[in-house]
């Protein structure tokens, strides 16, 4: 097989990447059918994550009358056993790995390295990923089946690598049983899976769910973990102390009023209340709920403005 190159994705903001997302493609496809899910994913900037999306080499494909179209092993059939060719399955898996460690010879950390692979990229990821000699980040495998089961030789390395599988319940491709029994060979071999169904009934919009949940779990897990020094976890660690003083605020002004309204000064009492209102006004702007806060601000107003004049 001749290996025809990746699609390589570099950080948009220009850092070097200390962080690395493999996405293997389906039968007949090639890596640009993942290029969309980058911009998806939304990183933060001081996410500095390299993507690398390889391009199956084209071969003669059994199943479709030995069409040739790119492909990283040949079907031989389209049993329930789903027979491979395994010696070209485990020579792309091989060419993975290599890539693999390109990137740590790079330096960058192999636990900051997430395989995912679809369909028949699928049962290349779990084969590269689970015989990759270093721990890694984690494995992603979506409607795809372990071809590789039976033959393959787990690396101690990648005994505890978080596992996540997805697969459509109604896949007219790759039947749901075929994902579901590869989970269940994965819990036989020790390993702790995470399966996710889904209630599609073609394998489009079963992929297109599959997607999202590729850029949400990817995020999590390539994000630098919570440290003051970062500055989105500074700012989240701020608004959440600011949430705080807000809340001991609010009561207290609540109980100045009550106080204040207890002992007949109704004026005191409105001007107390209007601050309240304020206050909860802001804290809606903030939570990004302007429309909540502007509400929250008129009825605050018209009903304790209207007392505080009769007053």
């Amino acid at each position: 097989m001749t290996a025809p190159g990746e699609l390589i994705i570099e950080p948009k903001n220009g850092q070097p990447a200390d962080a690395c997302v493999f996405i293997i493609h389906g039968l007949g496809a090639d890596g640009h059918d993942f290029e969309p899910l980058v911009p998806a994913l939304a990183l933060p900037k001081n996410a500095h994550v390299r993507f690398i999306m390889p391009h199956a080499p084209r071969l003669p494909v059994t199943i479709n009358g030995g069409m040739v179209m790119p492909a990283w092993y040949d079907i031989l059939a389209m049993d329930l056993g789903r027979r491979v060719d395994e010696v070209q399955l485990k020579k792309s898996a091989e060419r993975i790995q290599a890539l693999i460690q390109e990137q740590i010879d790079q330096g960058i950390d192999s636990q900051r390295i997430i395989v995912a692979g679809f369909s028949q990229g699928g049962a290349v990821a779990y084969q590269a990923a689970l015989s990759f000699p270093q721990p890694l980040g984690g494995l992603l495998a979506m409607s795809t089946y372990f071809a590789t089961a039976d033959s393959i030789e787990p690396a101690e390395a990648n005994r505890q690598v978080p596992i996540e599988v997805h697969h459509g319940n109604f896949d007219p491709i790759v039947p749901e049983t075929l994902g579901r029994s590869g989970v269940e060979r994965l819990k036989a071999m020790g390993y702790s899976v995470n399966y996710r169904q889904y209630p599609c009934t073609c394998i489009v919009s079963a992929a297109g769910q599959r997607y999202r949940q590729v850029v949400e779990r990817t995020a999590r897990v390539v994000r630098p973990p919570f440290s003051l020094a970062n500055a989105q976890d500074r700012r989240r660690h701020f608004m959440m102390s600011v949430d705080i003083l807000e809340a001991g605020l609010a009561l207290c002004l609540v109980a100045v009023a009550l106080a204040c309204l207890l002992d007949r000064h109704l004026r005191r009492t409105c001007r107390l209340f209007l601050l309240f209102t304020l206050l909860m006004s802001l804290a809606w702007w903030q939570w990004q709920a302007p429309l909540l806060g502007l509400m929250e601000l008129v009825l605050g107003g018209a009903l304790t403005g209207g007392s505080f004049f009769y007053a």
